[in-house]
């Protein structure tokens, strides 16, 4: 998937609806709040904080799209795409099931 989206913040937002995750459960997996994404603040940059935690939540990544714009997004777009496709239907599945037993455990307490 090559990117048009000039900004990292822009291509961070683009990942969230690319994993079909609801925005603010996205920010809050990577560690930020959504108003770093609008206004004013959407032109600033990421800290590398926040870079470290994208790329530990979602593994599957390119860094150079994430950086640059270039490239894929994804590592598996460019490597052997049966079995990568596998290990990240795998890893959605298992990040959606992270969030709802997140979300019952809030319930709960």
């Amino acid at each position: 998937m090559e990117n048009k989206f000039s900004t990292i913040k822009e291509r961070v937002v683009l990942l969230a609806e690319h994993k079909r995750v609801i925005k603010e459960d996205f920010f809050n997996k990577v560690g930020v709040t959504s108003a770093n994404f609008r206004g004013k603040a959407k032109n600033t940059p990421l800290n590398s904080k926040t870079i470290e935690n994208i790329f530990t939540v979602f593994p599957d990544i390119s860094l150079e799209w994430l950086l640059t714009g270039t490239g894929n997004m994804l590592k598996s777009e460019s490597a052997d795409g049966s079995y990568n496709e596998i290990i990240k239907k795998q890893q959605e599945q298992i990040d959606n099931l992270i969030l709802i037993i997140n979300k019952l455990s809030d319930k709960v307490m």
